[in-house]
């Protein structure tokens, strides 16, 4: 029975030191922040940066509908967007693959989306990013990463 027990402890210590690794390496890491601009305009800035080898799909993946597009979605806010759309640090690479129909556009090593807004210092902007990253090898299952941010 001690040795059954045993087992089991190691095992979930194997397991358990597995998992909390997993998190130190992932492929993907993200910094979210609010830049003043000018007055009470602000930018708020979601930059990834990819390990090596690794990509996450562009705003617009493309394909054929397949790929998780990358998206970065407000869910508590008190501001008013000024620019309409994302800005992109570069341009997403483009490539075609014989198993997905269409062009895919995707980011690698580094990467910084950007968009204006006014709002008043004080306020809580809460969101969640959601990306696919993949390799050569294999695409990991979608992750959603939330943050919260507040301009000062």
């Amino acid at each position: 029975m001690k040795k059954l027990l045993l087992l089991c402890l190691s095992l979930c210590m194997i397991l358990f030191t597995g998992f909390a690794a997993d998190k130190d390496d992932a492929p993907v890491s993200w910094n979210v922040q609010v830049r003043p601009v000018s007055g009470d305009t602000y930018k708020l800035i979601v930059n990834a940066k990819m390990k090596e080898g690794f990509h996450i799909w562009a705003l617009e993946a493309g394909g054929d509908g397949s790929l998780i597009n990358t998206e970065i979605s407000l869910e508590q806010f008190d501001i008013h967007w000024v620019d309409e759309d994302w800005r992109i640090s570069k341009k997403p690479k483009t490539e075609t693959y014989e198993y997905i129909e269409g062009a895919v556009h995707y980011f690698d090593k580094q990467v910084e989306f950007s968009r204006n807004f006014t709002g008043a210092k004080g306020t809580v902007i809460k969101g969640t990013i959601t990306y696919q990253s993949c390799n050569e090898a294999m695409c990991f299952p979608p992750e959603d990463v939330p943050f919260e941010v507040v301009i000062k």
